[in-house]
Parts: C-alpha cells; structure tokens; sequence
C-alpha cells in the first residue's frame, strides 16, 4: 500500500522499459544500481513502465503497485461516456500546478498501430470504435498551472481540459510524429468549456488539431462554451489531413 499522497515530495520515473515482473529485490536493485537513488527514501515514487504502454509499477519504500489504465465515466468528443482514463487526471482540484523541467511520455506507438490496422479493414473507424487514453485529463478544476514540459506521444489527446476555470500553459512542448507510425488524434490542448485560459509560449506538434475549442457534439451545447482564451507567441505544426483521422 502506497503512503498518504500528501506526503509524497518527489517523483522520479524510470527512462526506457523495465521488465515488470520484477519483484521488490528486482526494482530496489535498478533504483540503487543504475540511477544511483535510494530506493527506501521516504516520501519519493518511483515510476517503472513496461513494454506494454497500458501499465506502469509504483514503487514506494517497501513495496509496489501495478496500475493499469481503468474504464470510467468521462467526457470525450463533446460527450459524456464510458472511456479509458487518462495517465494523469486530476478532478475538482484548486491550485492544480505541474512544472517542468521534465519529460512526459505517454509511450503511445502501440496504440497508433491498432488504430491503423483497424482503419484498413474499416475505412470509417473513429476513436470511440478504437479506444485509446489521454495523456492528460483535467475536469472542475481551478487555478491550473502546466508549465515547462514536454509532453509527448499520447495515445490520444495530449492535454484535456473540461470545465476547469483559469489555467494556465506556459512555456510547454507539445509533440507527436507523423513518421514512422501517425499518431491518430493526438491534439496538443482540448479546451472543452472552460473560462480564462491562458496558452503562452508553447510549441505544438501534433497529427491533428493544435488547439480546439468545444462545448458539445453536433448540435448538442453541454453548457456554456469556453469563455476567455488567451493565446500568446506559440508556434503550432499541423500533420493530419481529414481523411487520415475521423472523428
């Protein structure tokens, strides 16, 4: 079992892949031996992703978790269903801050694969037909702070932000290849009916949409739409084209 989260202090994820069926001796070994921690220190995780891209181990001083991706209520494409969490979600929180330096990747090629495949023998395959989780996903939160990351490779939408309420991204690089393999639908920053957000300073490459602002599906308004957005010196690359990514 994991500690109360409030005392955690630091995260440090594993670069690469790690044979997940290591046990406590296995991964004490790699945080000791290759990245020179100390695997006991309180109030520090340790993230361990595998060559599965819908798992990740959480070690934490005396033992481990397996988190996997979960099925849940959520919004997606305008609406409310049953969709896979993202890697990183945060609901209802004020003060939400995530600051750089720093690298997160959702390692996503194995989903841009199974899309692909599915597309040949379904030419009209959407993302509701071949799921796939967010990088990040955002919902009633306020005063939100993303600043100085990279994020990179999500399987979906990189950055979703639904009913949340003065945000800010500053500074942030935002990023998914169009070779060898198009990451399908990976827009750089959902903005779904939210107020005063504030985009600065960031580099957006993606295979779909840069920035989008929503508030329903079709002729459906789920509320108000997004209200206040503010954008300043960024700097998008566009990859997609209508035929390679339906909605």
């Amino acid at each position: 079992m994991l500690e109360d989260v409030l005392q955690i202090r630091r995260v440090v994820l594993a670069c690469g892949t790690v044979d997940l069926r290591k046990g406590i001796e296995g991964l004490a070994m790699i945080i000791g031996d290759k990245y020179k921690q100390n695997p006991f220190e309180k109030g520090t995780l340790f993230l361990f992703c595998g060559q599965r891209s819908d798992r990740i181990k959480v070690w934490q001083g005396t033992g481990f978790i397996l988190l996997y991706y979960d099925l849940k209520e959520t919004r997606i494409e305008g609406e409310t269903c049953t969709y896979f969490t993202a890697l990183i979600n945060a609901d209802g929180v004020d003060g939400f801050i995530m600051c750089g330096p720093g690298t997160i990747d959702g390692n996503g090629l194995r989903s841009w694969k199974a899309f692909w495949l599915r597309r040949k023998w379904n030419p009209k395959c959407t993302n509701k037909d071949e799921q796939r989780p967010r990088l990040v996903y955002l919902s009633n939160c306020r005063n939100v702070l993303v600043a100085d990351l990279s994020l990179q490779n999500a399987h979906f939408w990189t950055n979703h932000l639904y009913r949340c309420d003065h945000v800010k991204y500053l500074n942030c690089n935002i990023f998914s290849p169009a070779t060898p393999v198009k990451s399908p639908s990976t827009d750089a920053l959902d903005i779904d009916v939210c107020t005063d957000v504030l985009v600065k300073g960031c580099y957006m490459e993606v295979n779909d949409d840069s920035v989008v602002l929503k508030g329903g599906k079709g002729y459906v308004l789920y509320g108000k739409c997004t209200e206040k957005f503010h954008r300043k010196t960024m700097v998008y690359w566009l990859e997609a084209s209508e035929e390679e990514v339906l909605e």
